[in-house]
């Protein structure tokens, strides 16, 4: 059914945002050390969102679901650590900002922080592209909801954490830092599976 579907979608980014912020607490909420370390939510997250995909994805045999399965949890890892670069880019602040630009160049140094404005509505448009070389074709209107919701997640994110009251502000960083963003960008990737008549 439809409706279980992406009501499961919707329970597994909502765990996933907790585990984050959970870890973001347990590690401390203070400064912008979270970006560098390492954080179990991620690992979790995949494997639920790739337990999900292979339960509605049955038009494609056991074989070729598995070698989806496989293949979405390589590329998530190589996007996460994509993602990682370009937050650590576009967040810092200070003398190690300052030490990236010294490193980097002001023309290369500007183009690593401003690749977030590329790397998050590319996001969907990868997926697609992956789950179309499965043999799964997402319809245009699933790939312009995607999109949709990617470019929104941000701003709605960040209105939650305003009428909340969030501690550290609401802002772009915080959307992510807090976890508040996750169900979204999870959502987001959800729609793009194709529906079939066994889910």
């Amino acid at each position: 059914m439809i409706k279980r579907k992406f009501t499961l979608l919707t329970a597994i980014g909502i765990i996933s945002a907790l585990l984050w912020r959970v870890e973001i607490e347990l590690h401390g909420w203070a400064g912008l050390d979270w970006i560098g370390y390492f954080h179990w939510a991620i690992p979790i997250g995949i494997a639920l969102f790739l337990g999900w995909l292979f339960m509605f994805t049955p038009s494609l045999s056991n074989v070729k679901r598995g070698a989806l399965v496989l293949a979405t949890a390589i590329i998530s890892i190589v996007w996460f650590l994509v993602i990682q670069f370009v937050l650590v880019y576009h967040f810092n602040q200070g003398s190690s900002a300052f030490a990236q630009l010294m490193t980097t160049g002001e023309k290369l140094y500007q183009i690593y922080k401003d690749l977030i404005y590329v790397v998050i509505p590319l996001t969907p448009l990868l997926f697609a592209a992956f789950l179309f070389a499965f043999g799964l074709k997402s319809k245009l209107s699933q790939l312009a909801l995607a999109i949709l919701i990617y470019i929104l997640a941000c701003p709605v994110s960040v209105e939650i954490l305003a009428l909340l009251h969030h501690k550290g502000g609401a802002d772009a960083l915080h959307t992510i830092k807090s976890g508040v963003i996750i169900p979204f960008l999870m959502f987001g990737l959800g729609v793009l599976v194709p529906k079939n008549e066994k889910t």
